[in-house]
């Protein structure tokens, strides 16, 4: 509250920030990791950034998967939905 705003987007932005209650504190920056992680890219350039994505893979679909493939009630069913799709 105490800083100049100098430009028109800091005047948008503190407007924004005025409506809301927040309390701001700070973490050093070992017990801030993410933050610190993040400011240190050392290459910002996206050709040469690496993303990995993580997928959670949940064991209970895999076993519901595996118990419906031996009823055969469900595969009968699977089979009729199939057909009735492939007439359309």
């Amino acid at each position: 509250m105490n800083q100049v705003i100098q430009t028109p987007e800091q005047y948008v932005y503190f407007a924004k920030l005025l409506r809301n209650d927040y309390i701001i504190k700070y973490k050093a920056r070992k017990h801030n990791l993410v933050a610190y992680a993040l400011s240190c890219i050392h290459n910002p350039d996206m050709a040469s950034a690496h993303w990995i994505l993580f997928i959670p893979q949940f064991q209970f679909l895999d076993d519901l998967k595996k118990e419906l493939a031996t009823l055969e009630e469900f595969n009968t069913l699977c089979q009729q939905i199939s057909m009735s799709l492939d007439s359309y």
